[in-house]
């Protein structure tokens, strides 16, 4: 493959950060190309990522929920009745 130069806009990060990777690349003998190919293999970074909700079973979607459930402390106070009447909610009425 012959290497072609490109010139693309980044932001100032990006930019160190790139000179970061072709510096590594040197010290590792190696093209910058060949530490960037492996994240971008198949194009798959191009895909754009689908809600679970479109691409899960709903078993799936009921692990989601539950694994997200227990990932809240059993801790935390629940709410009071006081906290929850209209008047508490609506203040200014």
């Amino acid at each position: 493959m012959t290497p072609q130069m490109v010139t693309v806009e980044v932001d100032q990060n990006t930019a160190l950060t790139l000179e970061r990777l072709k510096e590594k690349a040197a010290l590792q003998g190696v093209t910058v190309d060949s530490l960037i190919r492996p994240l971008v293999e198949n194009g798959s970074h191009l895909k754009e990522e689908r809600p679970l909700y479109e691409t899960a079973t709903p078993e799936e979607l009921a692990q989601a929920y539950l694994d997200w459930a227990n990932s809240h402390s059993a801790d935390t106070p629940g709410l009071t009745i006081d906290d929850v009447r209209r008047e508490s909610i609506y203040e200014d009425r």
